[in-house]
């Protein structure tokens, strides 16, 4: 694979693991049936246990959804048990080619038909089962009174096949990832593994090494042939009185002579792609056997970062969950819309904090957290909000998304680069990939791409975002301000 960008050290910002592991749990046993053999990453999340540590109780998650955004942990709906996705993932350019999740409700029965109302979707039999198709581009799946199962993209005939496919109950992972499904330990409430058997170029990797300035030329060749019996990264959260990370690297041979410029190589190849996490700066490292560890305090922006790559289609409104004292089945009284708008704009407000407090000359290395958080903005309940605000909220990330895409990481800033390059027809529009359960890569417009084209879009997409970046967010200051003033004037309080 050319231009393999060093994917072991780029790849370390999307997992988190334990440290020690005890007995294996079978919690996630039956959850990882629903997952295709060909996935290369699973998430597992025990999203009841993050709501119950100490740290959750105390500044109450469960129910202050506002506090838990703030503190990085509203990445799942309140009425969740547990969550496993599992993914395909083109680790070149860290696209993926489907989510399938698995939600484990906890309290009353789910009721598809309510859920429907939300989102005004409509009810199909899928598989012989019920499915709702959501305006996500996924689809929602009742499996028990307490299980739902989602697929994205909403294709009907691929999850017609895949249903089917989970009848034996068999979990058909690769072997590391199995092994990952056996880090189910309380301990730790959030897991992010990836398989990367096969993923990496030597060539290419000992190129990367040396042009990165974390490894000498004279022990590149070295490290890079220790690199090359990579297994897979794990890494995971775990919390209880505070939050903390971990990461955990696998070999089939000794790492050792890797370890001692792990922690540089990594935060260099994250700053390069745009996946910079600031709290790995300060993380210790240290190995054992076949592993390197990397392991420190996380932040909630850190904790937030994690929980951005949770890609899950579920929202709080879907669960029928109240806030502040506004229901589906209510119209908000001007006072409770009001509270809801202000909370509304304080989340997406905490968020514009986080980048306001970077160096503009530095947004690039974090160029790849903007069209996560746009994902998060999406997430956050608007039940009972303001108009305003809420169109606000989708100016915000969609503007994230536009910086996303102009400093080189979403597909629509590739479309559209290639689109100049001459290899899109009339309208642009997204990336068309051949979903299934192979890569299939597929067409813009109908029209074959290829790998160099991507990668050309790529030098063109950071050209221009360097240039609007900072532009953009100023604006969304300037926006900020009007809504904010003329909130205040309808409602007479401050804003």
């Amino acid at each position: 694979m050319k231009n393999t960008k060093i994917q072991i050290f780029t790849l370390l910002a999307f997992c988190v693991t334990l440290l020690s592991v005890t007995s294996a749990n079978a919690q996630f046993d039956n959850a990882a049936k629903w997952v295709p053999e060909n996935a290369n990453c699973l998430v597992m999340v025990q999203a009841e246990n993050i709501l119950n540590s100490a740290i959750g109780r105390r500044e109450n998650w469960a129910t202050d959804r506002s506090a838990a955004f703030r503190s990085g942990a509203s990445f799942f709906p309140p009425t969740t048990k547990r969550i496993l996705m599992g993914s395909q993932i083109d680790f070149e350019f860290l696209d993926s080619v489907y989510h399938v999740g698995v939600f484990e409700k906890k309290g009353s029965e789910i009721n598809l038909v309510e859920v429907s109302k939300r989102v005004n979707g409509n009810i199909a039999t899928i598989g012989g089962k019920q499915a709702l198709e959501l305006p996500n581009n996924s689809y929602l799946i009742k499996v028990d009174n307490t299980t739902l199962v989602t697929m994205t993209p909403s294709n009907r005939q691929m999850t017609t096949r895949w249903l089917a496919k989970t009848a034996n109950g068999r979990m058909r992972v690769s072997p590391y990832l199995a092994e990952a499904v056996k880090f189910a330990d309380q301990n730790a409430q959030v897991i992010v593994a990836f398989d990367l058997e096969g993923v990496l170029d030597p060539a290419e990797v000992e190129k990367r090494l040396v042009e990165s300035g974390a490894v000498l030329e004279v022990s590149a060749a070295a490290v890079t042939k220790t690199l090359s019996t990579l297994r897979g990264v794990t890494l995971g959260v775990t919390v209880n009185d505070r939050i903390s990370g971990a990461i955990k690297i696998d070999f089939s041979s000794d790492p050792s002579n890797v370890t001692p410029v792990a922690k540089a190589i990594l935060i260099a190849a994250l700053k390069k792609n745009g996946l910079m996490i600031d709290d790995i700066a300060s993380w210790n490292v240290s190995s054992s056997g076949n592993q390197i560890r990397l392991s420190g305090p996380m932040t909630s922006e850190g904790f937030r970062q994690i929980g951005s790559l949770v890609h899950q289609p579920l929202e709080d409104d879907m669960h029928g969950a109240s806030t502040g004292g506004v229901t589906s089945s209510a119209e908000p009284t001007k006072q409770n819309m009001a509270t809801r708008t202000k909370q509304y704009l304080g989340d997406i407000d905490h968020i514009l904090e986080i980048q306001r407090k970077k160096k503009e000359e530095q947004l690039d290395t974090y160029a790849k957290w903007f069209d996560r958080y746009a994902r998060q903005i999406d997430g956050i309940s608007i039940l009972g909000v303001d108009p305003l605000a809420i169109d606000f909220g989708t100016y915000v990330g969609n503007a994230f998304r536009d910086i996303s895409g102009d400093l080189n990481t979403s597909d629509l800033s590739k479309n559209e680069s290639v689109a100049s390059q001459g290899f899109s027809g009339p309208g642009g529009g997204r990336w068309n990939y051949g979903y299934g359960y192979g890569y299939g890569y597929g067409t813009i417009n109908g029209r074959n791409y290829t790998r160099d084209s991507r990668r050309n879009a790529s030098a063109l997409g950071t050209e221009k975002g360097m240039n609007q970046k900072s532009d953009t967010l100023r604006q969304i200051d300037a926006k900020e301000s009007q809504v904010k003033r003329a909130l205040t004037e309808k409602y007479q309080i401050n804003f």
